[in-house]
């Protein structure tokens, strides 16, 4: 009898690997950002002038309150309350001073009037007179008013386009004429003693070959109501 041997089977134990715990890196602290010292500008030195302010207008504090038209000084080192300039009361009460009554009328120049205004007055120019300080002529001086026409010669004629009014070459038209104007007077007025041109002022054109209607306000010795062709003729007028 042969014994068949048993086949011994070698069974592996299997291995289980410990798990690899996790790496952690380390923490590491935010650097801190650098310190930076402010900037210190340097310190200006500011010379503030000194001030003389008039007694008058010395800002100070009145209990009870000045009135409307009055202001809180310090006199004396007491505060009270003074009218302004041109109003007249007790500081509290301020109304104005009428300098036009006074005895002493401000305006005494010859053919001027005075006027009244809040704090303050007028000297003004009777009807027709005018001040022309360009031409030295401080006082109210007599003026009058003129309507000249000029007649264009040189077969100027009048032309719709330009000497209707609203037309499209009206505006230049009447600029250039009352530059032209303007000159003939200042020739005529030169050779006129105590007579000097205070304005101008456009009419209108109207046909009759061309003729431009133009006012002049002239002022100095009273002149005649009317201007004639002949009083204001010259060269420039027959070239016009």
């Amino acid at each position: 009898t042969t014994a068949v041997p048993t086949p011994t089977v070698a069974v592996p134990t299997p291995t289980t690997a410990a798990p690899t715990p996790p790496t952690v890196s380390p923490t590491v602290a935010p650097t801190a950002a650098p310190t930076v010292s402010p900037s210190v500008a340097p310190t200006a030195t500011v010379t503030v002038p000194q001030m003389t302010t008039p007694e008058a207008s010395t800002p100070t504090m009145c209990s009870p309150r000045c009135g409307l038209q009055a202001s809180c000084v310090l006199r004396d080192n007491v505060t009270q309350c003074v009218c302004n300039a041109g109003f007249g009361g007790d500081g509290f009460t301020c109304t104005d001073v009428n300098e036009c009554d006074a005895d002493d009328n401000p305006c005494t120049g010859p053919n001027e009037r005075c006027v009244n205004r809040p704090a303050t007055f007028d000297c003004l120019c009777l009807p027709t007179y005018i001040r022309l300080p360009a031409q030295g002529l401080d006082n109210c001086t007599a003026t009058s008013r003129h309507t000249v026409d000029v007649t264009y010669k040189n077969d100027t004629a009048f032309d719709p386009t330009q000497h209707v009014e609203g037309s499209a070459g009206y505006d230049a038209e009447r600029q250039r004429h009352l530059a032209e104007f303007d000159a003939l007077v200042d020739a005529w007025v030169d050779k006129v003693p105590n007579v000097h041109k205070a304005a101008t002022e456009f009419n209108s054109f109207r046909e009759g070959s061309l003729i431009a209607s133009t006012d002049v306000t002239l002022a100095g010795l009273p002149q005649s109501s009317t201007v004639s062709e002949r009083e204001v003729s010259s060269p420039a007028l027959m070239s016009l």
